[in-house]
């Protein structure tokens, strides 16, 4: 999907669930949209110095999480209730989650590999959001994005998966 077919595939998702906030959400995803195309495409002489929408992204995020979550457990129970049968992930669908070519050059994610094969073996069906991040999940995840020789006592920006594993979705 585009950006603006994902959008506006968000907002009217969201806009179930509250009009007035996915008129806000997308008034102010389509100005980052603008702002960030602005800065990459552009690469203006003053840096980012543009007015930005007042957006509190981790507080979006987070209620983004929590919808999908939402959805993942009611798309689990209506499998529960309606599907009989076994069927199996198929390969190639899980294949591009892992494997992936942009512009003639191919990526393949290991570490996507290993954990698709793991909930394969132990969610063999779609299941919601929070079976898929067991604590060991979770704590590999967050330790691929810090930096090599990640030091506690640093006090620059740089990821702290220690502080960040909590912002978003409580997961113990």
């Amino acid at each position: 999907m585009t950006h603006s077919k994902m959008i506006k595939a968000a907002v009217v998702a969201l806009a179930r669930f509250d009009r007035k906030m996915a008129i806000d959400v997308e008034a102010s995803v389509l100005h980052l949209k603008a702002v960030r195309e602005m800065l990459s495409y552009r690469a203006p002489s003053s840096g980012d110095q543009f007015q930005k929408p007042n957006f509190d992204i981790i507080d979006n995020c987070r209620m983004f999480l929590e919808i999908a979550q939402l959805q993942s457990e009611l798309l689990e129970a209506s499998i529960e209730k309606h599907v009989s049968t076994a069927y199996p992930l198929e390969k190639g669908l899980t294949d591009r989650v892992c494997h992936n070519v942009i512009d003639g050059i191919e990526f393949f994610d290991s570490e996507d590999s290993h954990r698709i094969s793991y909930l394969a073996r132990k969610h063999p069906t779609p299941t919601n959001i929070m079976h898929m991040l067991s604590p060991g999940h979770e704590e590999d995840f967050y330790g691929a994005w810090c930096r090599d020789g990640y030091d506690t006592d640093s006090s620059d920006d740089s990821f702290d998966p220690d502080w960040g594993r909590l912002m978003l979705f409580k997961m113990e």
